[in-house]
């Protein structure tokens, strides 16, 4: 793949393509492979190619729903991508998604998907003896980039429900801002009803730190195809709030636990919900697996390059 023709990476995509060399496999190797749908189209169809971004997938009346929400400089770009990437899926011999949900979708555009699940991101795994950085007592944390189909200002809804009996003194909004005036609008409702709102980046490590000590973490999005946020905060925090999106629920029963769920005005709790031991060893696996359902070859081999 030449440079000019790498597409851009939303974070989730920098993390799969992290979690495949940190795994040990040359991501450059895969032979007629596009790591990202929204790659640049060639003559030759690509042999397999790497669904990750739900927006180029969902129903046509879906995606003009949710583009509606954003600022006319962006729909552009963001029907663009989506136009490449649904040819790209269409003429793909094989297409791979990560979650059963995104499979679904990508299935209106190719009878040949695969589902190779990740669940967990590889650094995730890895065991630190380091202290890490805490947030302050009576935080609900928000992760994730501040956009409108992520829905950040259900993150303010449910501080005002339950700010006075849970203690919640301020809302965290962990991620960047991605300019479509998502943030504008959640910064001027916390203003008009009085909640301590912020947002700034978390590095890797202050992202774990943050959702275990958190006094609750919410992951309300509209649309994900993966969500590795909803995984981090089931598997740290101690009370997790979610919508209930489909690749919310299958992350969820893949890791035996269950957050709150977010339906509309109220929340339910899922009854039974296990919180038992997970381990690295039960995740890590996935990655060896994605790599070979990709036809990566090991790192310092030679199995032909990414074209």
């Amino acid at each position: 793949m030449k440079p000019q023709d790498t597409p851009r990476r939303s974070l989730g995509g920098h993390v799969v393509e992290d979690g495949l060399s940190r795994a040990g496999y040359d991501v450059r190797s895969g032979r007629g492979l596009a790591l990202v749908e929204t790659t640049q189209p060639r003559l030759e169809p690509f042999e397999t190619v790497l669904a990750q971004n739900a927006w180029n997938v969902i129903p046509a009346g879906e995606f003009r729903r949710r583009l509606a929400e954003y600022p006319p400089r962006m729909r552009g770009r963001m029907l663009a991508r989506r136009t490449t990437a649904q040819l790209n899926l269409r003429r793909a011999k094989r297409v791979i998604s990560l979650t059963e949900a995104m499979g679904t979708l990508c299935a209106r555009l190719s009878r040949r998907v695969e589902v190779s699940p990740v669940t967990v991101p590889i650094d995730f795994l890895d065991e630190t003896g380091e202290q890490l950085p805490k947030v302050k007592p009576g935080t609900l944390l928000v992760p994730g980039t501040v956009t409108w189909y992520k829905n950040p200002q259900a993150g303010l809804d449910l501080f005002e429900r339950h700010a006075a009996e849970a203690g919640w003194t301020q809302v965290l909004f962990a991620g960047g801002d991605d300019g479509s005036g998502c943030w504008q609008a959640v910064e001027t409702v916390a203003r008009s009803r009085g909640i301590a709102a912020e947002r700034r980046r978390l590095s890797r490590d202050e992202m774990r730190g943050a959702c275990m000590t958190a006094d609750a973490v919410v992951v309300p999005s509209k649309m994900e195809s993966l969500s590795f946020s909803i995984a981090e905060a089931l598997l740290l925090s101690s009370r997790v709030f979610a919508s209930r999106i489909d690749a919310h629920v299958e992350i969820a029963t893949r890791l035996r636990r269950a957050p709150v769920w977010l339906d509309g005005e109220a929340e339910q709790a899922a009854p039974g919900a296990s919180a038992g031991d997970v381990s690295a060893g039960d995740w890590s696996h996935e990655w060896d697996l994605l790599g070979t359902a990709l036809g990566l070859s090991r790192a310092g081999s030679q199995n032909g390059t990414v074209r």
